[in-house]
């Protein structure tokens, strides 16, 4: 059955527990095919082709590394050679990895009442692993983690840093205070930096000055996600629900998530955000923008039609990971943006 998902297949194992390797490009299909047969204890995935890339065609001796839950897309990890962590996502007994072997349209499916879904961040594994290969191969590391309110990401690579006894010199840790497309938006920001060849310490200067002039309104379909996670109290969530209000979230300087509207239709408050975008823009206020969305292809192209009329710019598209798709829920709409500097 496994081959013909992939090559270099290899079994080991008994009737209790099965150790499996396999080259594909489709991990998430194979875990879709293991999980009916038993429970997925552990999973180790390594992306060859950026392997491969660094081995024969390292662009910089300063390597970006990042979290699943910035959202950008996929051809820049190759291109631009971003390390990316995955976070780990728990559905009941079995465990995923964050944008490798589960994806949104995984977890709308799998969304039922009687099923327990959250997220945690990457494992000391993982962290270890990525750590021991970027050693002798850059100078340099940067690494831009989601929000240290959102998740627990920061902390845990900031104590993996003092066990392996990094040096500040070769490797700084940056609390983005961003998620899901802004926290994309400073990824791609970063590469650029690096790509102009500028100096270490002047990288990690201009990312802190970047990261405060960028901003996130998310235009959220259904609030059931969010009101079963906490980050909206229930009573809150449930008076929302009852007056069919749909809420535009955004972040507050530190990072923790605010509430700064609400609409009686999801595409209302998509209006309410667009109106926000094209006065900045009108005002010369915007240097990029960038939208996400968890399964929701007719209002994504709803908003690439209004902002191409009335910005006349390109920007890029991404599907949100599915951290971003247990948070917010599927039909959310997430526009972020980096306004200039002196304004």
């Amino acid at each position: 059955m496994l081959s013909e998902k992939g090559d270099s297949l290899v079994l080991a194992g008994n009737q209790k527990k099965l150790k499996i390797h396999i080259h594909t490009n489709q991990p998430h299909k194979i875990l879709t095919v293991l999980e009916k047969y038993g429970t997925i204890t552990y999973q180790k995935i390594d992306d060859m082709a950026l392997q491969y890339e660094i081995s024969q065609n390292k662009k910089s001796s300063i390597a970006i590394v990042t979290d699943s839950v910035a959202d950008f897309p996929k051809e820049l990890i190759l291109t631009e050679q971003i390390h990316v962590l995955p976070m780990n996502i728990a559905i009941n007994d079995q465990y995923f990895l964050d944008k490798l072997t589960i994806n949104s349209e995984v977890i709308q499916a799998k969304s039922t009442p009687d099923v327990k879904m959250n997220t945690s961040q990457p494992s000391i594994q993982t962290v270890d692993a990525l750590f021991s290969f970027l050693e002798g191969k850059y100078d340099h590391v940067i690494v831009i983690t989601v929000s240290s309110k959102l998740s627990g990401t920061y902390q845990l690579i900031s104590q993996r840093i003092k066990a392996k006894d990094l040096s500040d010199k070769w490797i700084h840790l940056f609390d983005s205070k961003l998620n899901s497309v802004a926290q994309g938006l400073l990824v791609k920001q970063a590469t650029q930096l690096v790509d102009k060849g500028l100096p270490f310490e002047k990288i990690v200067e201009e990312i802190k000055k970047i990261s405060e002039r960028i901003f996130i309104y998310v235009a959220v379909k259904d609030l059931t996600p969010m009101i079963r996670s906490g980050r909206v109290p229930k009573h809150l969530g449930k008076m929302a629900q009852k007056f069919s209000l749909h809420p535009i979230v955004s972040l507050d300087k530190e990072g923790r998530g605010k509430l700064i509207g609400a609409s009686f239709s999801q595409r209302k408050s998509m209006t309410k955000i667009m109106k926000k975008i094209t006065a900045l823009s009108r005002h010369s206020k915007l240097e990029e923008i960038a939208i996400t969305h968890v399964l929701s292809n007719d209002d994504v192209l709803w908003c690439e039609d209004f902002l191409s009329k009335k910005l006349g710019e390109h920007f890029y598209i991404s599907d949100s990971s599915s951290a971003i798709a247990i948070a917010a829920g599927a039909g959310s709409v997430a526009i972020a943006g980096i306004l200039k500097e002196n304004i």
